[in-house]
């Protein structure tokens, strides 16, 4: 049996009230792709290095995902890590595949 995933449309994510507000942001979006790629946590250093921006943009943005509760932080071996906490949630996931395209360097930026 194939599981259908429902496709979100961009204004209904952005409005105020859906669960997805901190996902209002191209780098945030990015950012969460990379961890979601590997499932695996990682270093703001690490996430800047492998997305090609500059570090504290990619702190800031990881700070928001954190406080927003879509990220989860903890320290390992003097290393702070950060990791998805919605992993494997669907609409997440479909917001995420919907907007890869327009979200990578390049990409269409339309409003």
């Amino acid at each position: 049996m194939t599981m259908c995933r429902k496709r979100i449309d961009r204004k209904d994510w952005k409005m105020s009230g859906s669960p997805l507000p901190p996902f209002d942001h191209q780098l945030r979006r990015r950012i969460m792709r990379r961890l979601h790629r590997d499932c695996a946590a990682h270093t703001v250093l690490e996430l800047a290095e492998d997305l090609g921006v500059a570090f504290p943009k990619v702190s800031y943005h990881s700070a928001v995902l954190a406080s927003a509760g879509k990220l989860d932080k903890r320290e390992e071996s003097g290393r702070i890590l950060f990791e998805s906490s919605v992993a494997g949630d669907p609409q997440v996931e479909s917001m995420l595949s919907d907007t890869a395209a327009e979200d990578e360097p390049g990409g269409d930026h339309a409003p």
